[in-house]
């Protein structure tokens, strides 16, 4: 099994994603992916989605998107599309 195989050298894994992005190479067009990770099933961590709704959860959530919008504003400022 691959993940039991690869444990120790990911955090996550995104199933889909790689299918997409060789899609996307395939057919020429570009292709950008940003994925907020709201659980991760190869590891258990103390606040995973049984928890999503605890106080803290939430405001660190809250503060994690916000940190989030700072960045790809920031980006998006400069970017400069083909």
């Amino acid at each position: 099994d691959w993940l039991l195989a690869t444990k120790k050298l990911y955090d996550f894994v995104e199933p889909e994603i790689g299918h997409i992005a060789k899609a996307s190479m395939e057919g020429g067009t570009e292709f950008g992916y940003l994925h907020i990770i709201s659980d991760n099933l190869a590891r258990k961590y103390i606040q995973d989605l049984s928890y999503e709704r605890l106080t803290d959860v939430l405001g660190n959530r809250k503060r994690l998107v916000c940190e989030i919008q700072n960045n790809l504003s920031r980006f998006f400022d400069q970017w400069s599309p083909k």
